[in-house]
Parts: structure tokens; sequence; C-alpha cells
């Protein structure tokens, strides 16, 4: 119940998960207290007065009943800290960090989803470090210095690249590494000698990988109709999967799992049925996935890849 007012304070949908209030600020957390916690430090606090009375039969009596042990047992069990071991930190908030990470909305393995989290503030400080080496380099220029500054990425022919271009590159290559491992079933199977694997790669936002159209004329589809509608399929897709969370319609919305603002990662289709609030999971349906990071170094939302595969015989 408390939860769900503070959702609707902060205008958060209902699908938000709840380990967002109890993540620690540096995180990207809300760092609030959560009661589960601050109830058992509260027993201890009172059981350590107890212990430190000034009146030594009450502290050899609490003594003989276990309650050091108890104390100590209650504080690992909750991953608290206690005023007698200030060197072991609490650690119950970085749970709370991986709970979230680990959510299905989440997804897992994916460099820019779980690894570039940062602050809301972290952007500032990049804007503060470009800017003053912006600064140094216009003032070395008076005084006939010259500083060159950190170029971007540039392929062969000087053009630049942006970092949603390398990764659908990185992707594409991944892809068809993937395949590799059935070259020989392939070769075996249909008594051919030679069997090609290329990737094609469109990111979630519909971004067109460079190379894909040599792969489409290879097979016989370099329709630039086709590659447009390829592209829009692959945004419509994503629109769609952040329509489903932003409505409260994702998969968890009734036990708050999804997280706002973070990776949307799902192999479910939700139905929305009868009564408010009343979710059905239908899982003979895939939806590709979409995962975005909180705040990325780049201060813009870094999108996963969408690929497709396909084996050329000879």
């Amino acid at each position: 119940m408390i939860r769900r007012y503070v959702k609707k304070w902060l205008h958060l949908p209902s699908c938000t998960t709840d380990h967002l209030f109890y993540t620690s600020t540096a995180m990207g957390g809300l760092g609030l207290p959560r009661l589960s916690k601050s109830a058992p430090c509260s027993r201890i606090n009172t059981k350590r007065a107890v212990l430190n009375s000034k009146d030594e039969n009450i502290t050899s009596f609490v003594k003989t009943t276990g309650i050091e042990d108890e104390i100590r047992d209650t504080a690992d069990k909750l991953n608290i800290r206690i005023p007698s071991n200030p060197k072991r930190p609490a650690t119950w908030r970085k749970n709370e960090e991986k709970e979230w990470a680990a959510q299905p909305a989440a997804g897992k393995g994916g460099s820019t989803s779980n690894t570039s989290v940062r602050t809301a503030g972290y952007s500032y400080r990049l804007d503060r470090n470009t800017s003053g080496k912006e600064i140094s380099s216009a003032r070395s220029k008076s005084v006939r210095t010259r500083t060159p500054l950190e170029s971007p990425l540039q392929g062969p022919t000087e053009e630049k690249i942006l970092p949603a271009d390398a990764a659908r590159q990185r992707q594409k290559r991944r892809k068809s590494e993937k395949y590799l491992h059935l070259v020989p079933v392939i070769k075996e199977q249909f008594g051919v000698t030679e069997v090609t694997v290329r990737g094609l790669a469109v990111g979630a936002r519909g971004g067109w990988c460079k190379g894909n159209a040599k792969t489409m004329e290879i097979v016989g589809l370099n329709d630039k109709g086709l590659h447009s509608f390829i592209c829009r399929f692959a945004l419509r897709g994503t629109l769609n999967l952040l329509r489903l969370f932003t409505e409260g319609r994702g998969p968890g919305a009734r036990t708050a799992t999804a997280p706002m603002g973070y990776n949307v990662h799902s192999r479910s289709k939700c139905v929305k049925r009868g009564k408010r609030n009343s979710i059905q999971v239908r899982k003979d349906s895939q939806l590709e996935s979409c995962p975005m990071t909180r705040v990325s170094t780049y201060n813009q939302w870094m999108p996963s890849l969408q690929t497709m595969t396909y084996t050329e015989v000879h």
C-alpha cells in the first residue's frame, strides 16, 4: 500500500520495480528506508541497551540467554550493520541493486545494460570535463601552442562513427560467430563443400547496419523498400514494448517487477482481461528485447540490437 502511493506521488507507473526505492542514490535509486530493515535495527538497539545496563545482575542474566548470538545472527541474516562491529558495513542496499538488475525487464549480460549505471549528475561531470578541455585548447591557440583534442571514431574514409554504429557492427559479428558451429552439420546434412554465415543487424530504433545491403544483395533481396520496411518493423516493435510498460501492462505489473527507465526485456505477451489490474501472461508469443540504460555515459539511451541471421549454402 505504501509503495503504491509513493509511486502515485512520484508519477511512476504501477509496474515500477520496488527495488528502485531502496537502492542507494549512488547506484541510481532513491535511497529510502525500509521498514523490514529499520524494525530489526530498533530491536537490536534495544537489546544492546539491555546488555550495556549498569546493573551487573541484569547484564549477567541477559548474557546467559544468548542474546549476543541472537543480535549477530539477525544482523548477518538481514545484512545490516551493528555498532559492535563497525567494520562490517550494511550491504542490504547493494542486494536491492542486484535484485533490480536481475529483473526480467533488465536483461542479462548486456554490456550497455548493467555495467554503465551512473547517477543523474554524472552527465554534468562529463560536460565539465569536455568544456575544460575545449577551453584549454582554445586558450593554447592564442599563445601559438597546439593542443589536439580527442578525436571521434572514424572509418577508413574518415567518416564519423557513432557508438551505436560500432555496437551494431559488433553485434553483427557476434551473430555470425554464434552459428559457426552449425557449419559442419550443414555440410554433412546437405553434402555441400562451402557454407557462409552472415549476420543482418538492425538497431532497436531502426538503425541500418553498414554491410547489410551487401548481405541482402547476396541473397537477391536488394530492394530499398524492403530495407525501409525492416527498419520500420524493428522501430514499431520497440515502440510497442515501451507502450506496454508505460501503460503498466508489462510482465510483472501486478507484482511491480518492471523497472522504470531501465531495461525492457520480455519474452511474453500480456493480455488485459476483465477486471482492473487483472493480467494474464501468454507465453506462446515472443517479443524482441530492447534493453536501455538508466543513465549512459553518452547522455542518451543506448539500445540493444535486434538481429537476423541467414545461412547461405553453396
